[in-house]
């Protein structure tokens, strides 16, 4: 019912989450019950086998049979296969596609011949493969065409994807969702950004359950239900000019729309593949969960995300957002007790509320990786370098914070 409910308003329903929760499942289960309006491209064979005409399973089989259901077999498919006008596919892509019919065997009901301009050899890879396939099954499913295919379902696009064709096939599937359903399982947050869709389209699944997640706009909304955010934008200008500080939080927020859509869904699309997510403010936090990672070599390493967040002012609203979805979160962040102003006291008040590891002014004042000079204003970039020269060293400060930041993950698992 979920599934049908995100498929009938946004015509794209993707589900995500960590590995064995029932993503294939799903999309199985949905294929058996439209299986006379539904083409299954599963994951578990390669393309460039997938596409043969051996493959009785392939989606031009699947389709074909279909179209035997309700036409006399050689006429339908020479007039079918006759209306699909390769030209433009084969004019400005790197695959060449040739179509043709055969009927002197059953799983010889239709041959297929891909060629490529990418090399010497003019032999396709397997993911220009499945562009091509892609590209065909778009053909196949254009309105023009008279068929009964409504449901397009696809496990992990992104196998055997060369990264270099990400986008190509996004924008293909995005172009074939215009006039069918499409249904797809992914393990790839690249895969997941390059689709570019509203997050209303997107469904975390977890032990089976399904959890559709708000909309773009939903999510932007969400920002005034947080009251110290809605703070600063009822304050008059007169007000913000006494409160220096948050002249550009306000900045932020009054482009709020550009913001998120830049800096913080691909934070959120970032923590979907993941169990637990570290939200931290910057570079030195990041290396601190790296040396982490590499000390302690957890079995959970894999299902735990590191996310570069930018500063702490919005660290809260992507914490709320992560956490909403059912994603345990853990913070990494500085007090910064020299500013005492009232954003920066509900912020620290509001994000003590999530397991955290904080540092009263800054995790290099921690580190002592900066100088300060006499007018107590003045620091020093860290270097990465730095850090990393204090793991090698096996500097005391650095693995109590490790430890402290293992222990934190383990107890929330």
């Amino acid at each position: 019912m979920i599934i049908n409910n995100i498929l009938e308003k946004n015509n794209i329903c993707i589900l995500v989450g960590l590995n064995s929760q029932g993503k294939t499942t799903i999309l199985s289960n949905f294929n058996d019950t439209n299986k006379k309006n539904a083409i299954f491209i599963n994951n578990e064979v390669r393309a460039n086998e997938y596409i043969k005409n051996s493959a009785s399973n392939s989606p031009l089989i699947q389709w074909l049979q279909k179209l035997i259901e309700i036409k006399d077999i050689q006429d339908s498919i020479n007039k079918q296969l006759s209306t699909i006008d390769l030209d433009d596919i084969n004019r400005i892509s790197k695959v060449d596609i040739s179509l043709s019919s055969s009927m002197d065997d059953y799983k010889g009901l239709v041959k297929v011949d891909i060629d490529t301009a990418s090399n010497q050899w003019h032999k396709p890879g397997s993911g220009e493969t499945f562009l091509a396939e892609l590209l065909l099954v778009k053909k196949m499913l254009n309105p023009s065409i008279k068929n009964p295919i409504k449901y397009l379902i696809i496990d992990e696009p992104e196998t055997f994807l060369h990264p270099s064709l990400f986008s190509s096939v996004c924008e293909v599937l995005n172009d074939i969702s215009n006039y069918t359903k499409i249904l797809i399982a992914t393990h790839s947050p690249r895969f997941l950004e390059c689709m570019n869709i509203d997050l209303c389209s997107v469904a975390y699944v977890n032990d089976g359950s399904v959890l559709p997640l708000m909309s773009d706009s939903e999510y932007k909304n969400e920002l005034n239900n947080i009251s110290l955010y809605s703070t600063i934008l009822n304050y008059s200008d007169d007000e913000l000019g006494k409160k220096h500080c948050y002249k550009s939080i306000r900045k932020l927020m009054s482009n709020f729309d550009n913001y998120f859509n830049i800096f913080i869904k691909p934070k959120i699309i970032q923590a979907l593949f993941s169990k637990i997510v570290v939200v931290g403010e910057g570079r030195t936090e990041k290396i601190l969960f790296d040396c982490c990672k590499k000390e302690k070599a957890s079995m959970y390493s894999s299902q735990i995300e590191y996310i570069d967040f930018y500063g702490k002012d919005f660290m809260l609203f992507l914490a709320e957002a992560i956490q909403k979805i059912g994603i345990k979160v853990v913070l990494i962040f500085d007090r910064d007790i020299k500013r005492s102003d009232e954003l920066n006291l509900s912020l620290n008040k509001a994000l003590m509320n999530f397991p955290n590891i904080h540092f009263e002014k800054e995790i290099e004042n921690y580190l002592s990786i900066i100088k300060e000079k006499n007018d107590d204003n003045f620091k020093s970039i860290t270097s990465p370098i730095t850090v990393y020269n204090m793991y090698l060293d096996r500097n005391k400060e650095l693995f109590n914070l490790m430890n402290d930041l293992d222990e934190l993950i383990k107890s929330i698992m």
